[in-house]
């Protein structure tokens, strides 16, 4: 199985502030984004094709149990994207948000694989989501 999906990250007002290019392929998943500078305006054309240009040149890999559906792939990436020390501050703030609206949280060590961050950090971070 083999498909490019686009998700974009939204604020507290849900108004969008940057992209998530994905990619599925066969139990790997990659991802990349664009994030907006706060004193621009939101475009989402310029948005999309930044993000699937760094998933060509630069993609950020995460394994994935083959047959998981994509609401669970997008709880992994947005893990991965809070636990990931290098992320934009503004994506990290957008990911929290989007994992403390969704309706059903699994926390990650439900998968055999870390994904692409240490591990200490993310065991952590799922401590303090799950309280």
């Amino acid at each position: 199985m083999y498909s490019k999906r686009i998700m974009f990250l939204r604020d507290k007002r849900r108004q969008p502030i940057g992209c998530l290019a994905i990619n599925i392929d066969s139990g790997k998943v990659s991802y990349q984004m664009s994030v907006l500078n706060p004193s621009d305006k939101f475009n989402r054309e310029v948005s999309r094709v930044i993000a699937l240009g760094r998933l060509i040149e630069k993609p950020i890999v995460i394994n994935s149990p083959p047959g998981e559906s994509m609401h669970d792939i997008s709880l992994m990436i947005m893990n991965d994207i809070v636990a990931n020390e290098t992320a934009p501050a503004r994506a990290v703030k957008s990911a929290k948000l989007w994992l403390s609206n969704t309706d059903r949280y699994t926390p990650l060590d439900k998968y055999e694989v870390v994904p692409s961050v240490m591990a200490e950090p993310l065991t952590k971070l799922l401590n303090k989501l799950a309280n």
